[in-house]
């Protein structure tokens, strides 16, 4: 039987993830930042809770991951693969290579060497007009259950990654809209001109 994990907040970066029974597993936690901050992930287990992972977010020099009291750089932990590099690839403590491999709505983890394998998947909040909207959540299957810590600290990760992703495509869509709109209205004015129209 699977874990759910629902999110209290549409932000990976700033959340609890409760249980079926709405009991707080994980608190995700990070102040607001300009070039750096980190975010602290909170196990509770029987009304105790746990620090067990860091994530020290920088825009000038690598991120840096604080899991199980050892230090390493996004960029040696975390490989891109897939199209356009947006899956993320990385070794877990037992050895074997997982992979978040990302859709349009969430992303799945799969083991490398056995793609069917899906040991957790994320779903993004859904706000529905005809239908009740759902928070997003993350689901841990049997398969992944011994790794959860790793899983939610990997997911908070990846899943912000793929958000400042979605947020680059959408600007440059953008931009690409306003540059053919110029020219555009450019070689409109132009045609003008040439016409005599002015």
């Amino acid at each position: 039987m699977y874990q759910r994990l629902t999110l209290t907040s549409d932000s990976p970066l700033r959340t609890f993830l409760l249980d079926e029974q709405d009991t707080p597993q994980y608190e995700i936690s990070t102040p607001q930042f300009a070039l750096s901050a980190t975010t602290t992930i909170v196990r509770y287990t029987n009304g105790y809770e746990e620090e067990f992972a860091k994530i020290e977010w920088h825009s000038i020099r690598t991120t840096r991951l604080v899991y199980q009291g050892q230090i390493v750089n996004t960029n040696d932990f975390f490989r891109p693969s897939g199209f356009l590099g947006r899956d993320q690839k990385f070794k877990a403590p037992d050895g074997r290579e997982y992979k978040w491999s990302t859709n349009r709505r969430g992303m799945d983890l799969i083991q490398r060497d056995q793609p069917t394998n899906v040991l957790a998947s994320f779903k993004e909040q859904s706000i529905n007009i005809f239908s009740p909207s759902r928070n997003a959540r993350l689901d841990i299957y049997p398969a992944g259950q011994y790794m959860t810590d790793l899983i939610v600290t990997t997911f908070v990760y990846v899943e912000q990654k793929r958000r400042e992703g979605h947020r680059r495509s959408s600007n440059m869509a953008m931009m690409n809209t306003m540059n053919q709109i110029n020219t555009n209205a450019t070689v409109a004015a132009s045609a003008r001109i040439g016409a005599g129209g002015f």
